[in-house]
């Protein structure tokens, strides 16, 4: 292709993420549609990103919504996440794809007391269903069917989905069309759009809805900027069935999405027999041990800066251990996926509880001018974190602001230390680390649904010891 024609398909490319950028400002979703991950050709394909998504609101007297988005990507053998999707592999080969999936539900609706006929509903909630899917791929597209229940027992119904999708690749540019028709049962729809007769009140009459059969169309897009960073765009319009339109709580029958984001794609994890070796503070492994203890301040800027001190409104302990594995290494800086385990000690003011977090860490080191052995290490991850409980420290905070809660929260990590070949040698203390560490779980300031809508969180600061092998 000559230079001019690569000029106007570039500018083609960046208009077609403008026009989609101004949909997702004036319109939002309610689903995040599916974009697999590029094909890397890796084993593993770890990813994190970003976007907004937005979409015109069905439900009565509400406006067009919207909000930003985590994006926590993986494709490997067997584990998958994408979007607002993840899962388990069962069967996948050139043609078949059979999954056990957990996906989380955007639908919501919060009355307004102020708002005549409001004064007596419940909030609908979101939440997460699980189920199964299959897909059938050919050189015509995509068939794939879904089945989902709810997880959290909300509104306690099932929903079956059909959706064909044809892709197209134009160089660094992917776009897909997709068709999708939806059932939902008469549980489902009765949460999100019946009213029972403890709400009725005049304007908003006893409602119970039918199952109901969706359709929706949309495209799916994705722009490679270089072989690791994309961009993605999606834009998707839902029509409802009557027995979903009719209801008292509901203004119209057709509502319009769109999500807009980045991210960037890793390598999977690294092969110590096809790739160079790797030198002084380098491993394929980490393994951490870590005590803290709930901080004062927020991580950004003092926590890092060393303002280190124990927080006045909960006073809790935890020890964790985090597991590393190389998936790039680097001259200046590795990066490797992390999981930790974390027990929280609530000291009496709740019973103790568990979390659990996982996070690409980049872990950078710094030199001697005389010596090819680090004298020290810098690292900072970002990721997600879950508590089994709702932790002592946010419950306090989250009330004293009059904040809202959530176990699940997006979750940095920041790091720094030294070798303990400094202090003193031993064979079993090579390639180990001591030092401090900043652990921050957070709702990402309020703007995220998929974190609840929660505007703050805790952070914990602690030391370590980490050991690379």
């Amino acid at each position: 292709m000559s230079a001019r024609g690569q000029t106007i398909r570039r500018l083609l490319q960046l208009l077609g993420c403008a026009l989609l950028a101004c949909l997702a400002t004036v319109a939002v979703a309610q689903e995040i549609w599916r974009v697999p991950a590029p094909d890397t050709g890796q084993v593993v394909t770890p990813g994190l990103g970003a976007g907004a998504r937005g979409g015109t609101n069905i439900y009565r007297g509400e406006n067009p919504y919207g909000d930003i988005f985590p994006l926590y990507m993986l494709d490997s053998r067997w584990l998958f996440a994408e979007g607002n999707v993840g899962g388990l592999h069962l069967v996948r080969n050139a043609r078949w794809q059979f999954d056990v999936i957990a996906r989380y539900r955007f639908d919501q609706f919060k009355p307004d007391i102020n708002r005549p006929g409001d004064e007596n509903l419940q909030t609908r909630k979101q939440t997460t269903d699980a189920g199964l899917a299959a897909e059938y791929r050919a050189n015509w597209g995509e068939l794939r069917a879904v089945w989902v229940t709810d997880a959290q027992s909300r509104h306690r119904g099932q929903e079956f989905e059909l959706t064909y999708r044809r892709g197209f690749d134009r160089g660094d540019w992917f776009f897909a069309p997709y068709l999708t028709l939806s059932w939902q049962d008469e549980d489902l729809t009765g949460y999100y759009f019946g009213v029972s007769p403890e709400e009725a009140a005049p304007g908003t009459p006893v409602y119970r809805p039918d199952d109901a059969f969706n359709a929706a169309v949309g495209l799916n897009t994705r722009w490679m900027l270089t072989d690791r960073i994309f961009l993605q765009g999606n834009v998707a319009f839902k029509v409802y069935a009557s027995s979903i339109s009719d209801s008292p709580i509901v203004d119209d029958s057709v509502d319009a999405n769109a999500f807009i984001g980045a991210g960037y794609l890793f390598d999977g994890p690294y092969d110590r027999n096809k790739r160079d070796k790797l030198g002084a503070g380098q491993g394929l492994w980490t393994y951490r041990v870590n005590y803290g203890y709930a901080a004062e301040e927020n991580i950004f800027p003092l926590l890092m800066a060393g303002v280190w001190e124990e927080s006045t409104e909960g006073r809790t302990d935890l020890v964790g251990l985090t597991i590393g594995r190389l998936l790039r290494p680097g001259k200046r800086a590795d990066v490797y996926a992390r999981l930790a385990t974390i027990r929280h000690f609530e000291k009496g003011l709740q019973d103790d509880t568990w979390s659990f977090a996982g996070s690409l860490m980049i872990i950078g080191r710094g030199y001697l001018p005389w010596s090819d052995k680090p004298a020290f290490r810098w690292g900072f991850g970002w990721g997600a974190s879950y508590s089994v409980d709702l932790l002592a420290i946010e419950r306090i905070k989250q009330a004293n602001r009059g904040d809202k809660n959530n176990q699940f929260l997006g979750y940095m990590e920041w790091q720094v230390d030294v070798p303990i070949d400094l202090l003193f040698k031993s064979k079993l203390t090579r390639n180990c680390f001591v030092g401090a560490s900043v652990m921050h779980r957070s709702g990402m300031w309020g703007f995220a649904t998929f974190f609840g809508d929660v505007s703050g969180g805790s952070d914990f600061v602690g030391f370590h010891v980490e050991c690379v092998r």
